[in-house]
């Protein structure tokens, strides 16, 4: 009924041969309002009518994803959790499903094969938080969820990532990812980053100063300032190729895990000398196996600042 009526006042707007340019471009930007105040009606209506019932819906071809990925469904079905207070789906099989009031609600979507799709976010509002962990995903858009608090999606075939419009992102979970460089320079309001298990060679955190916990280990990584980041409190970067590491300017930090790195016993010691003293608090602790100087460094210097010292996890 609804496409029915907009073809009709689309035909009432009809442009004739005979018009001028002025007259012509005000049509068209009727033509557009009417578009676009039936799509925003549809969504009302549909989401009013039900959270679960399946929906056909008008959509303007100028709508914008607000967020996009693409995957190959493993066992024919997608998973996702999301906080909004509505979307609309397109699931890229031809079916649109509206949902509303979703506190980190799973949802899910049923395929009749295995073919690659592209699922879009194409109405929402208020998104803050976004999981789509563990989906084949080999792309996901995020440019366009300006609102976006916290994002998970680790355990996918992600081979680059950009979250550079998604300056309100507090927390960030892009672990075991084929990750080759992760730009988090936009990111300042950043309070939690784990980038395990990627291909970073390089990691430039200089920008997160409001950071408490960065979980970076598995990558190659041959260096990691973290000189910038005073509110650091937990720290991994096991499983690099670093051969120095200054904590000297993290006064915060109360566990570190830097083993199986390539520190030797001068290095170690040093880090040993540059943790904070806890004395008159909870104890740390601090986790150095499998580096060239574990055997030969003195513990000693981190015990008696009332950190424990331990070879691995």
């Amino acid at each position: 009924m609804i496409i029915s009526y907009l073809n009709l006042l689309g035909a009432k707007v009809a442009f004739t041969n005979n018009n001028t340019n002025n007259k012509l471009l005000k049509q068209k930007m009727m033509l557009r309002k009417i578009r676009q105040f039936i799509t925003t009606l549809t969504y009302h209506t549909a989401i009013a009518a039900s959270n679960e019932e399946e929906v056909a819906l008008y959509v303007s071809p100028e709508q914008q994803e607000i967020i996009k990925f693409t995957f190959t469904p493993v066992d024919k079905t997608i998973k996702f959790g999301i906080t909004a207070k509505y979307i609309l789906v397109d699931w890229g099989d031809g079916s649109r499903r509206a949902y509303n009031n979703l506190n980190k609600t799973p949802i899910a979507h049923t395929y009749t094969n295995r073919a690659v799709r592209t699922v879009r976010i194409l109405e929402a509002e208020a998104i803050t938080n976004f999981n789509c962990t563990c989906q084949q995903l080999t792309a996901l858009d995020v440019s366009n969820c300006t609102t976006l608090i916290t994002l998970s999606c680790w355990g996918n075939l992600l081979g680059a990532l950009d979250v550079s419009k998604n300056t309100t992102l507090k927390s960030l979970v892009c672990s075991n990812n084929p990750l080759n460089t992760l730009d988090v320079s936009k990111n300042s309001a950043l309070l939690a980053l784990s980038c395990r298990g990627n291909q970073l060679r390089s990691l430039d955190i200089s920008a997160n100063t409001a950071l408490t916990e960065l979980w970076c280990p598995n990558n190659p990584l041959n260096m990691l300032d973290v000189s910038k980041n005073r509110a650091l409190t937990a720290l991994d970067c096991s499983g690099g190729r670093l051969r120095r590491l200054d904590v000297s300017t993290n006064p915060k930090l109360a566990g570190l895990s830097c083993y199986s790195n390539q520190l030797n016993a001068l290095a170690l010691d040093s880090i040993f000398t540059d943790l904070p003293n806890l004395l008159s608090k909870e104890k740390g602790e601090i986790i150095i196996g499998n580096n060239p100087g574990a055997d030969a460094c003195d513990r000693r210097i981190a015990i008696f600042k009332n950190w424990n010292v331990r070879e691995y996890w």
